[in-house]
């Protein structure tokens, strides 16, 4: 064969190979089309075959469509084209086709985090030497001290199956990795309490010991995620400058698997939670209830269903630019932390515990930036992935039993997960913490604080209505719009309405003090009763505008 021919010859194995690539690939992409489909077959046949197909892709394409045809897809003319040319170009008989053997019983993992029966397992992803270069390959670890490559072949060995695939940063040095994988390392998890808190307490001054305590608690928790049923939102509420972007930014950086989401589109976050179980710290998140974009809107969604495990949120997607949408569900379920100046939606703030930022006096800490950099960050990490796999048992247990018989309905699915932890060190043998109590204390706290924001739900409409019946009836308005704490008072003695009947029984008190928390409720005032000398007394009361009250009441509607 001449230099021409050779040429020639080359040039049509390489168009052979290239076609051949391409037919293999519009297999593989009519195979995730298939993964949403309905098969018309009794639902366990469907599963096991929906489950063995990224299996079947690996081994034998041709095998993964003859499988499923059998089972229903027999219009699909497109998909038996493309299986009779990738046949033919490949040179497969389907008499020989191999029999696949299939595991009897698949377990359904979420790689990221997941506890199945006595079993705690995460992904990470490890760095590997491979032709003098280094690979990052994502490894599960387990609480039997195994590491083991995260592809399908070894998860069947396990008789498991993952459906997701995350995508990670390194998180957990290799250090820290071999060390427990070779039971050269003893962690307790009363001191990686201890070891947060004080962190915290150098970078953050939140006002209360207790909140502190609090997010220590709410960081370690988000390591057991999977075991919990439900998960609290937090919600840090202040002014600029109050420190709630470094708590974000503090919080993502010890949390499991944290994202601060301050630029993420709502497309990366939702599949952030989905495939990594992310911690997502959402900075203003008020900008995010502006927006009416579709993918803002699903975003929304999920934050609204994502305190609950099990919860799901749809959206269509396409494999390729040629094929049709097709739905997708996503989880929405993972620990979130979310900052803002105002206030949000009800919906999503009864899904979360409540912290006030204030600014702190405290120059030192102020000052004190945070710092990627800190040996501690890396160290408290090693620590938190080594007692989720050491501890996760004794979570389990502790949270199938906790109970209360004060904290009820939501509040006691919000508080259950935090308290398991502090329960769990309580119970750590050296801790003194008695974190259980303190706890337990501040939930009911917060538990009765809501029932009266609940309660002022309702009234502020009341309060708005009142005033503005009055105020519009003034022919002349009041001098700079000073009204007295007794001036209003009785605006509402003699307004009929039966919410209020309580301020004309004279053995009543705190009047005062109740019209004030109204009125800041109600958005008509800010601070404290202005005092000022009328008739030569001190007199308080408050300036409030006609206008404030008609736009408050709009807002309402």
């Amino acid at each position: 064969m001449n230099r021409v021919d050779e040429e020639k010859d080359l040039t049509t194995r390489l168009k052979e190979d290239e076609k051949k690539k391409k037919i293999i690939e519009e297999v593989h992409n009519l195979i995730k089309e298939w993964e949403t489909l309905e098969l018309p077959v009794q639902a366990e046949k469907r599963d096991l075959i929906i489950r063995s197909i990224p299996l079947l892709a690996e081994q034998d394409r041709v095998l993964c469509i003859k499988r499923l045809s059998e089972v229903g897809i027999v219009n699909q003319k497109d998909a038996l084209k493309t299986v009779k040319r990738y046949a033919m170009e490949m040179g497969i008989d389907k008499d020989e086709t191999p029999v696949i053997n299939y595991a009897p019983h698949l377990s359904i993992i979420t790689p990221a985090q997941d506890f199945i029966d006595d079993t705690a397992y995460v992904t990470i992803p490890v760095n590997i030497c491979v032709d003098n270069k280094v690979k990052s390959i994502n490894y599960i670890i387990t609480s039997e001290k195994q590491k083991i490559r995260l592809s399908d072949e070894e998860l069947l060995k396990m008789n498991l199956y993952s459906e997701r695939s995350p995508c990670l940063n390194k998180r957990w040095s290799d250090k820290s990795i071999e060390l427990f994988t070779n039971g050269k390392e003893n962690i307790k998890i009363s001191d990686v309490f201890t070891d947060i808190y004080k962190l915290s307490k150098s970078y953050i001054d939140l006002g209360n010991d207790t909140w502190t305590k609090y997010k220590t608690l709410w960081i370690i928790a988000t390591y057991f995620q999977r075991i919990f049923d439900t998960f609290p939102y937090v919600h840090l509420n202040g002014d600029m400058e109050s420190g709630k972007t470094k708590t974000l930014m503090f919080t993502a950086w010890l949390s499991f698997n944290g994202e601060l989401t301050f630029n993420s589109s709502p497309a990366y976050i939702i599949r952030a939670v989905h495939n990594n179980h992310s911690t997502c710290c959402v900075d203003e998140i008020e900008r995010l209830r502006r927006s009416d974009d579709q993918d803002s809107q699903a975003l929304i969604a999920m934050y609204n269903a994502g305190y609950k495990k099990g919860s799901f949120c749809g959206k269509c997607e396409q494999v390729n630019e040629y094929s049709q949408w097709l739905p997708k569900q996503f989880e929405a379920y993972s620990p979130k932390m979310f900052a803002s100046i105002k206030g949000f939606e009800s919906s999503l703030s009864s899904r979360c515990i409540p912290i006030i930022m204030l600014k702190t006096g405290n120059k030192e800490i102020k000052n004190r930036e945070l710092n990627n950099n800190d040996k501690s960050f890396q160290d408290i990490r090693d620590k938190l992935y080594h007692i989720m796999l050491t501890y996760s048992l004794q979570v389990k247990v502790f949270y199938q039993t906790i109970k209360d018989e004060e904290i009820l309905g939501r509040e006691w699915e919000l508080s259950k997960p935090i308290l398991t932890i502090a329960k769990v060190i309580d119970n750590d043998s050296d801790s003194k913490f008695n974190l259980y109590d303190e706890i337990r204390n501040h939930a009911l706290e917060i538990q009765k604080l809501k029932k009266e924001a609940r309660r002022e739900d309702t009234i502020t409409p009341k309060v708005l209505m009142v005033l503005k019946e009055v105020f519009s009836e003034r022919e002349y308005p009041k001098m700079d719009d000073f009204w007295t704490i007794n001036e209003l008072l009785e605006i509402f003695k003699g307004s009929g309405e039966e919410d209020f009947a309580w301020l004309n029984d004279e053995k009543k008190q705190n009047k005062g003090r109740w019209l004030g928390k109204a009125l800041r409720y109600a958005g008509l005032v800010k601070g404290r009763a202005e005092q000022r000398k009328i008739d030569g007394k001190n007199i308080k009361g408050f300036r409030i505008h006609l206008e404030e009250i008609e736009k408050r009441l709009e807002n309402c509607d």
